[in-house]
């Protein structure tokens, strides 16, 4: 592509991109959610819970940065999720004793929400 050509570019949406410090060498990325028959069906529950995960840890080991999302899939059922990232291996396994999410997903109880 010439330099013209890309100066009078109109891209069709955004782009973004993220910059990491050059020292990093991994980065945890997790999608955590659930699945509700509808929108109606979830009433709350599961974001919170969802939610709680990436707050009620100690501030050292929570997620360097989480965001919500949801979708009503072509089946008509509502999905809820967090995406969350931790900057290494190592503060997400503190995270996951911390937060109490391993041993969430470890029992019966996930099911649940």
């Amino acid at each position: 592509m010439s330099h013209e050509y890309a100066a009078q570019l109109q891209p069709p949406f955004p782009g973004y991109c993220a910059r990491f410090p050059v020292n990093m060498s991994d980065l945890v990325m997790a999608i955590i959610g659930a699945q509700y028959p509808s929108k109606s069906a979830e009433g709350g529950t599961g974001v919170s819970i969802l939610k709680s995960f990436a707050t009620s840890s100690p501030e050292a080991g929570r997620p360097s940065f989480w965001e919500t999302t949801s979708v009503t899939d072509r089946c008509g059922y509502y999905n809820i999720a967090i995406i969350a990232y931790w900057p290494s291996n190592s503060a997400f396994n503190c995270w996951k004793a911390d937060s109490g999410f391993e041993n969430w997903w470890q029992s019966a109880d996930r099911d649940l929400i």
